[in-house]
This record gives C-alpha cells, structure tokens and sequence, in this order.
C-alpha cells in the first residue's frame, strides 16, 4: 500500500489487505459447525490476575526480545554484508582508475593511456601486475610498469610496433649512455626513468622483480633467451650486442639489439688485432645454443 499512488490501485489493494486480515473468521464460520460457533461465543472471558512483579517480568522480557530482534540482524547479516560491500567498493570504485592499459607482446613494453575520469601478487600476469601497482598510486608518481602514451593515435602505435620499430627509435645505446655513471644522459630526469622503467618491464616480463635492486648485471643470464629481447635492447652491452665476440644469434634490431650498440661491435670488431682468441663463456654461449 505505501507504494501505491493510483487510487484505484490503493482500494483493491485495501480490500485484498481486509480479506487477509479477515481470512482466519472465514474459514470459522465456513468449517466450524454452528453448535461449536454458538457454544463459542457463549464462552465466559478468562480472567487474568497480573501483579505488579509480573508485569514488570513481562516488560522487561518483552524489551529483551526487542534488543535481540534488533542486534541480531544487525550484527550477523547487517554488519557483514556491509564489511563486503566496502571492500567490492574499494576493489571496483577505489583507486587511481583514469587509465587504459595494453601489452605490445614483441616489444614487451605496457603502454598506459590517460583517460577521462569517470569517477573522482599471486598469479598475475606483467599487465595485470602493471594495473595492481598503478591503480592505488598518487597521481604525481612515476608509472612503474605502463609507458603512457601522450593521446590514442600514439597509444595505438604503441601496441602495434614490433621490435624492429621499437629499437629504430633510440638513436643512442642505453645502457652505456644512460645506465653507467658515465653516460651522457645518466641521471637525466626524462630519459633516466623511461629506460629504468624499460628495464623493469624486462625483468617481470622474465620472471624478475628485482631489477631496481640487481640492474642489468643481475639478469646477464637471462639475455640468451629467446624472450629476453627488451632485456637485450635495454641492457646491449650486457647482453654482447656491442660486444663482436658475443653470440650472434640475437644479435640484430628484430631481437632487441640496438643499431648504435652493434655498431660499436663492428667498430671494436674493426679495431682489434688479428690473432686467435681464447675460448670464453660467450663462445661456449654460441655453441651451446647452435
């Protein structure tokens, strides 16, 4: 009744209400033989004598069953549906969610877009892990898996460039020019956290976490593996593309080598005596892999 806002609808729905109310009487005086109805009604009222004790037992259990009805629900089904409910709010609704993320699987980078706000580690993979490390961040820290991309036509390259492309735009090799103290960009505040945040995406992309902690020298094992090509890309004198004795199975653009690294191993390659050479672990490395 208290939804009802048609007149007609609030008088048949008063009536139907009256015949709920009325049922019990009906089905008296439609199954009950008339001797039992008028032996019934002939009945003399039960007298109840109440003391001044009893009532007050009466009330005060009667405000006890009013307490528990009320607590009960409250703290059994009240309480802990809305525990869940804030933390699927959190989980859903809370959070840095102004972004888009995808994942280019040749160059292994995640590429981030900005997008208009909506709202003011078990198994996980690298996106996934990129997305669960953002999504609480503070606006003004650096990203520290996603390479956001500036506006959709960029972010759409992003995804779609393979390596080759990856490395053409990189004019310098990045580990020897921004990684080692000596470099001439080492400590740059634009391009010293791009290539950090390469890195890292080339350690989770392995299987590593610990890039910040290791740098390229802890992951020299890994540079061999067919996967590891942002590792190669990132970390080219670790991983010999600049080095003309190294393995040169991964050794070109297509696998993550920088141009300007393999052109310091042709230039190093051209400089150096003619004269055999002793067998290193980069020889038994080719071997090994052949």
């Amino acid at each position: 009744l208290a939804g009802t806002t048609s007149i007609t609808d609030l008088m048949l729905n008063a009536v139907a209400l009256n015949a709920i109310l009325d049922v019990d009487e009906f089905l008296f005086a439609g199954f009950t033989p008339i001797s039992i109805q008028l032996a019934v009604q002939n009945l003399e009222p039960v007298k109840m004598k109440y003391s001044r004790r009893r009532s007050q037992l009466e009330s005060f259990g009667l405000l006890i069953l009013l307490i528990g009805t009320l607590l009960g629900p409250y703290l059994f089904l009240l309480q802990p549906l809305a525990a869940s409910m804030i933390a699927v709010k959190k989980e859903l609704c809370g959070g840095n969610q102004t972004f888009v993320v995808g994942r280019n699987s040749d160059t292994q980078l995640n590429v981030g877009l900005v997008t208009k706000s909506g709202l003011d580690t078990s198994e996980l993979t690298v996106s996934e892990l990129a997305v669960e490390r953002h999504k609480f961040s503070a606006g003004y820290e650096a990203p520290y898996l996603i390479s956001f991309a500036p506006n959709p036509v960029i972010f759409d390259q992003y995804l779609s460039r393979d390596m080759a492309a990856e490395v053409s735009n990189w004019g310098l090799c990045i580990e020897t020019e921004i990684f080692q103290p000596s470099g001439s960009f080492h400590g740059d505040p634009l391009i010293m956290p791009m290539a950090e945040l390469m890195l890292r995406n080339a350690a989770y992309s392995l299987g590593r976490a610990d890039s910040d902690a290791v740098g390229c020298a802890g992951l020299k094992h890994l540079c061999s593996l067919p996967d590891a090509r942002l590792l190669r890309m990132v970390c080219g004198n670790t991983c010999g593309c600049s080095d003309p004795y190294a393995s040169v199975w991964h050794k070109v653009p297509t696998q993550g080598c920088l141009p300007v690294c393999l052109q310091q191993g042709t230039d190093a390659l051209a400089a150096s005596a003619c004269e055999d050479k002793v067998v290193t672990e980069e020889w038994d490395l080719l071997w090994d892999l052949y």
